[in-house]
């Protein structure tokens, strides 16, 4: 559709996917900075990210072109969510999200977006069942992450709404 010359450059693509990532998930940690009353915070991460932003965009952009700038972008996001990350848990103690959980988010958002890269050439049907089945193994995945408390109270409300 765009060309061979455009091809060498989907990799990318993977990049832009997981800036999106980090910059969604980064705006669900604020939250609960500014819960705490701690919302000066942001605005220091906020302008650290910036200036990380711009020195490595320059130092980059010298040796590797515009995809120096997107490394730039994909490093500064990574590290301001990093930095989200300490900060909610540091001064919000009910904040609880593991490194194992957002491992897992990264590695099933991977997937998805990879899967959705190679079903492209499929008829509509295929799609409809690899989607399908990507919806019950996200269903699995949510369900193996709930407290015990949640698990039960979920049982209980299926139970109720089916039988």
């Amino acid at each position: 559709f765009l060309g061979s010359k455009y091809l060498n450059y989907y990799f990318l693509i993977y990049l832009f996917f997981f800036i999106n990532i980090f910059m969604f998930i980064s705006r669900i940690i604020v939250i609960n900075i500014h819960i705490a009353k701690k919302s000066q915070i942001d605005s220091v991460i906020e302008i650290l990210s910036g200036l990380l932003n711009v020195i490595l965009n320059f130092i980059m952009i010298n040796y590797y072109g515009f995809i120096g700038a997107i490394y730039a972008t994909f490093i500064t996001y990574g590290m301001r969510f990093l930095m989200y990350d300490f900060f909610a848990k540091r001064y919000f103690h009910k904040f609880l999200i593991s490194f194992k959980y957002y491992l897992q988010y990264f590695v099933f958002s991977g997937m998805v977006f990879t899967i959705g890269y190679l079903i492209q050439s499929m008829g509509v049907i295929q799609k409809i069942e690899i989607f399908v089945l990507i919806a019950i193994v996200f269903m699995i995945f949510v369900y193996f992450n709930l407290s015990q408390t949640k698990k039960h109270s979920l049982i209980q409300l299926l139970k109720r709404k089916i039988w």
